[in-house]
């Protein structure tokens, strides 16, 4: 069952989100939990004070699962339209996800960050349409 937060989901979302402040007034965080109330997945958003993009944050599950990861990004884009944002973004610090993310769902990527190492991209921000990345999730084939 995919929910909003409530305070008793606080530890464990520290421990599936280390890190991330979950007291923020502008974070809001979604989880996903099992029949016997087991938080097995949350996915965060940034909420601006002004402008019409909302920023996609930090998605995690536990064990690993890319179908309930999608599933968590597609609650924070109906939550995100809901709330009045047209535009979502998210930063990707992982070529391997961005080729992922790139293979499902259609958006613009943009080079924001390189490794002072190799001089290669290594950081890239996925900006997308809302209704369009929602149209696009419930056209996702079933699991």
């Amino acid at each position: 069952m995919i929910r909003k937060e409530r305070p008793a989901d606080r530890s464990r979302l520290n421990e599936l989100l280390p890190g991330i402040p979950v007291n923020r007034h502008a974070l809001h965080v979604i989880v996903d939990t099992d029949a016997r109330g087991t938080t097995k997945g949350a996915a965060t958003l940034l909420l601006p004070d002004a402008g019409d993009t909302v920023h996609m944050g930090a998605v995690a599950t536990d064990p690993p699962d890319w179908r309930l990861a999608q599933d968590l990004v597609a609650a924070c884009i109906n939550e995100s339209l809901a709330r009045g944002f047209t535009k979502g973004d998210m930063e990707i610090h992982d070529r391997r996800l961005l080729d992922l993310i790139t293979k499902d769902f259609k958006g613009d990527v943009q080079d924001v960050g390189y490794n002072q190492l190799t001089g290669e991209v290594g950081h890239w921000l996925f900006v997308v349409d809302l209704a369009d990345a929602q149209r696009q999730m419930q056209q996702r084939p079933p699991p």
